[in-house]
């Protein structure tokens, strides 16, 4: 047999309280009869299809962070190839060819490529000393459409030993790719 529920409840109200037999009250559960008597159907269609556009806003935004870090990735990918060939002019490619680059490793700050590029042919100066290089256990977030973060590890093999790291890069968008604008290396 159906329950039967006392005439307060099925009055038109917005909210209706179920109180049950043995005198536990439950929820007050939306009357949706009485909320859609002063709702225009518009209203609800305007809901559904924002929901639907931001769906497809959020998709977007996906793809974009997926684009975002292939490209970054392959910066990195042709920086660690240039390395293992030697090559530190074509490593330094990936970063900011400005005054303006920031390279931080240990307590040392070095400002500006060519700098950069200096520090590097010093402390490399041969083949043994520059090893294999591998980063590992990347970790990319996505600031904005024309900025990310890198945190990672390094790590260099060679012959007499396996010196490694961790990294903070800071990459924007420019005119001419993904570059690192700011190094953080210990």
């Amino acid at each position: 047999m159906p329950r039967q529920w006392p005439a307060s409840i099925t009055k038109r109200t917005p909210h209706t309280r179920i109180v049950a037999g043995d005198g536990f009250t439950g929820l007050f559960l939306p009357n949706l009869d009485a909320i859609m008597a002063g709702t225009s159907m518009k209203i609800i269609i305007a809901l559904v299809l924002t929901m639907f556009a931001t769906a497809a806003i959020s998709g977007q935004s996906d793809s974009k962070r997926a684009k975002i870090s292939a490209e970054i990735r392959k910066v990195m990918d042709d920086q660690s190839s240039a390395w293992n060939r030697g090559d530190i002019e074509g490593f330094m490619k990936g970063y900011w060819r400005s005054e303006n680059l920031v390279f931080i490793s240990g307590d040392n700050v070095t400002r500006g490529w060519q700098p950069t590029l200096d520090r590097y042919k010093k402390s490399y100066d041969t083949r043994d000393k520059m090893g294999t290089l591998n980063f590992s256990d990347l970790e990319l977030t996505v600031l904005s459409k024309d900025a990310a973060v890198v945190l990672g590890s390094w790590e260099l093999k060679r012959e007499k030993d396996n010196p490694k790291g961790k990294f903070t890069l800071t990459f924007r968008k420019l005119k001419e790719g993904w570059r690192i604008v700011m190094d953080h290396t210990s």
